[in-house]
C-alpha cells in the first residue's frame, strides 16, 4: 500500500465499523485485514495489520465484557490516536 492508500485506509477506519458492514463496533486486525483486501485488493495477514495500524497512530485496547476474556488478536480492538 502506498501513502495515498494508507490515507484512504485511515479515513475508512475512522468510520463506524457498522457503517462498513460489520455487526459490532469492534475494529480487529482480522476485520481490518478483510477491509484492506476488500477495498484495495491487497491481502495481509492479520498479524501484519497490527504494524500497519500502529504506523497509522492506532493503539490496541481490550474490549469490556465477554470479548475481553479472549486474549487473541482477533478480539483485540483498536482505537485511533487521531
Amino acid at each position: 500500500m502506498d501513502e495515498q492508500d494508507r490515507e484512504r485506509l485511515q479515513m475508512l477506519l475512522l468510520k463506524d465499523p457498522k457503517a462498513l458492514g460489520y455487526e459490532t463496533p469492534r475494529r480487529t486486525c482480522l476485520r481490518v485485514a478483510n477491509l484492506i483486501e476488500r477495498e484495495f485488493g491487497v491481502r495481509y495477514h492479520a498479524g501484519h495489520v497490527w504494524k500497519i495500524l500502529v504506523a497509522l497512530g492506532w493503539s490496541p485496547h481490550r474490549p469490556i465484557g465477554d470479548a475481553a476474556e479472549n486474549k487473541d488478536s482477533e478480539t483485540l480492538c483498536w482505537r485511533s490516536g487521531v
